[in-house]
């Protein structure tokens, strides 16, 4: 499933770490996702800060596109926190730590650690 990675990948708020492997993710993608080939090729042809603006618009204006996906679902409910505190339970039981600064329902989190199920 390396592909969801691959997705979570290019998902993730575009940085220099990102960036200076875009030759390697672009290989990646078109062994193991060419479906969204032009997709990357389009994505790595701005620049990083065209690109973190570009993320910033869409993803950090609102809930309507929030990476968050308790946050479509529970919204600001108390059934936000046991959410999480059971999805932190599968990941752990499946062997993913998470940094401490991630929240568990981040989608491209989420995405990576469907990537190592079988």
């Amino acid at each position: 499933m390396q592909s969801l990675k691959i997705i979570a990948l290019l998902m993730e708020y575009p940085n220099d770490e990102l960036w200076e492997a875009a030759a390697e993710i672009q290989q990646a993608v078109t062994q193991e996702v060419p479906q969204i080939n032009a997709f990357a090729d389009a994505f790595f042809a701005a620049t990083l800060i065209d690109r973190q603006a570009e993320w910033c618009e869409l993803f950090d204006r609102g809930r309507a596109t929030s990476l968050l996906l308790f946050e479509h679902v529970h919204a600001e409910s108390r059934d936000r926190g046991q959410a999480m505190v059971d999805l932190m339970a599968q990941y752990e039981k499946a062997g993913l730590q998470l940094d401490s600064r991630e929240l568990p329902d981040w989608l491209p989190l989420y995405l990576e650690y469907l990537s190592i199920q079988p």
